[in-house]
């Protein structure tokens, strides 16, 4: 009785959640500053 409760509940929330939405939201944003970086120091403008 008290496995079929945690099975739904909390292996299927704890096992898709954290893995999926932090590692592939954090990994997104990175790769755009990095190219800003690029632009601005091939171009002599801003410095």
């Amino acid at each position: 009785m008290i496995q079929a409760g945690e099975r739904p509940s909390e292996n299927v929330s704890d096992g898709l959640s954290p893995p999926r939405p932090v590692r592939n939201t954090v990994r997104i944003p990175p790769p755009k500053p990095r190219r800003r970086f690029s632009d601005g120091l091939r171009t002599p403008k801003a410095v």
